[in-house]
């Protein structure tokens, strides 16, 4: 491949279980392969006894031997008030996990170019709210890494598989470890239009591999009489031998699972795991996962403006998305409205990234993306409802106000309380800001105009502003989610991650 001379943007799949990195060579997206070969790296995170941090194979390898503190799935819980638990005394926000893989990813890509990398785009699931999309911009912060945009991962993968070039409609279904994201994509002639989203943020393939832990774990304890769910160490050798299992049941009919020496008798006698899983009695002990997968397509779907005899493709991205049970539900949903179904490499949402990436520097044509937002946004009324303002798959870049007023007698200031969300009631909403307006001029309670403004950019970040229409006073204020981290946290974590980093390299030396 070409060689860029000078630091170069690049693509990131920063996923649940595994992460990728791609960049852009002549115009093509090119997989940045790992240490080991490999185009994906494991999302896993793991504090060795001497100090040092894995990250990807070498963290996935001794998962076993260091259950205690090696951490995977992480992206599952940022924007939460999760950490790990104690780690030499430290505990350690999703942030600063997810801020390792992207370390170590960054550090293979300037390993392999021989160039800085100067900046990323960075996929996120197209369900994401606002604190889990602030907490991604932290952790890539955290790393060093300038977020040139947050981009879908649905989205990335319409741009990655190059179907701004076709005039067609997509349903994508991005079904991966730890999430579920429906995108409704229109293209042709260099746009990519989303139609519509939705989603479930708590649905992914690892939810299938533990419904196979729990079995072999049931079939284990009534056969034995141990119980595996009370061993860390067992319970990671299930988890591992659930998702081989998982992934020979999308070509085979059946898989054998086999972990010896698993356990001890209550002799000290080793006991061995042995046990078949037709794929029949996976669809049955999954069918309730496989049901939760229906409402998100049908949402998208009835908030899109397509019709009910409107013919589209299907494209899956996300490796759960190789489930035949998962391809049978799409063909019982959708009939004869699907047109064909393909599904996309492993690596296509970190090309359609790196895509984005060229184009925002100008190395590649330009494509128009239309994203939209995934949650409606609208500002609380004194009745205790909310007022929306933005409803849910609205375009964005996007402005759109609203007129109100004052609900006293000579009210001299007024608060506005913004919410994303899509319940009625205001307190069942996402809370992301407060902007109170003072100098409002006093007069009767309703004859005041106020005016709200909710403006966001194409990076999804928002800007509300309320503006006294009589007296021509306006506050505004840039929306950041509760979660987000001070500056001066964020700069602290910054330099524990470059000591964590130099630390490792130092002592890889040494040994080396």
């Amino acid at each position: 491949m070409t060689r860029p001379e000078k630091g170069v943007a690049v693509g990131i799949d920063l996923g649940t279980t595994s992460s990728s990195i791609a960049v852009l060579d002549d115009g093509r997206p090119i997989a940045i392969p790992t240490p080991e070969g490999a185009v994906k790296t494991p999302s896993v995170v793991a504090f060795a006894a001497n100090g040092d941090v894995l990250t990807g194979q070498p963290a996935s390898n001794q998962t076993v031997t260091n259950a205690g503190r090696t951490f995977r799935a992480v992206k599952r819980h940022i924007g939460t008030q999760w950490t790990t638990g104690d780690i030499d005394g430290r505990k350690y926000l999703p942030q600063e996990i997810c801020a390792q893989i992207l370390i170590r990813l960054k550090h293979d890509a300037e390993q392999y170019l021989g160039v800085p990398v100067s900046g990323a785009v960075i996929t996120v699931p197209a369900f994401f709210d606002d604190a889990q999309r602030q907490a991604t911009r932290e952790a890539a912060r955290i790393a060093d890494i300038e977020v040139l945009r947050l981009l879908s991962e649905p989205t990335a993968a319409a741009l990655g598989f190059r179907l701004e070039h076709q005039e067609t409609r997509t349903l994508v279904l991005d079904l991966g470890a730890g999430t579920c994201d429906v995108s409704l994509v229109e293209t042709g002639e260099g746009v990519v239009e989303v139609r519509a989203i939705s989603g479930d943020n708590g649905l992914g393939g690892d939810d299938w591999d533990q419904r196979i832990v729990d079995w072999l774990a049931r079939r284990f304890r009534n056969a034995k009489g141990v119980d595996l769910a009370a061993d860390r160490v067992a319970v990671q050798r299930l988890r591992e031998a659930a998702e081989k299992a998982k992934i020979e049941l999308s070509v085979s009919t059946a898989a054998t699972v086999t972990i010896p020496y698993v356990a001890m008798d209550a002799y000290r006698n080793p006991l061995t795991l042995e046990e078949s899983l037709s794929r029949a009695e996976f669809e049955e002990i999954t069918a309730d996962l496989r049901d939760r997968v229906k409402a998100p397509i049908m949402s998208a779907l009835e908030h899109s403006y397509w019709a009910e005899t409107d013919k589209f493709d299907v494209l899956l991205s996300g490796s759960a998305g190789r489930m035949p049970g998962i391809q049978s539900l799409l063909r019982e949903l959708l009939g004869s409205r699907c047109l064909s179904m393909r599904v996309a490499p492993g690596e296509i949402v970190a090309a359609g990234a790196a895509l984005q990436a060229g184009i925002l520097e100008g190395k590649a044509h330009n494509v128009l993306l239309m994203d939209v937002t995934p949650h409606s946004l609208g500002v609380g009324t004194g009745a205790g409802t909310i007022t929306k303002i933005i409803p849910r798959n609205t375009t964005i870049p996007t402005r759109r106000s609203e007129i109100f007023t004052t609900a006293e007698d000579g009210q001299s200031r007024v608060r506005f309380k913004v919410y994303q969300g899509e319940h009625e009631t205001a307190e069942e909403n996402t809370l992301l800001a407060t902007v109170e307006l003072t100098g409002v001029k006093p007069a009767p309670k309703g004859e005041a105009k106020i005016e709200m403004t909710l403006d966001i950019d194409s990076n999804g970040i928002m800007q509300v502003s309320a503006k006294d229409l009589t007296a021509g006073h306006t506050q505004s204020v840039t929306v950041t989610s509760k979660s987000s981290l001070p500056e001066h946290v964020v700069e602290r974590l910054r330099g524990r991650a470059r000591r964590l980093a130099a630390r490792t390299k130092r002592r890889a030396s040494e040994t080396g």
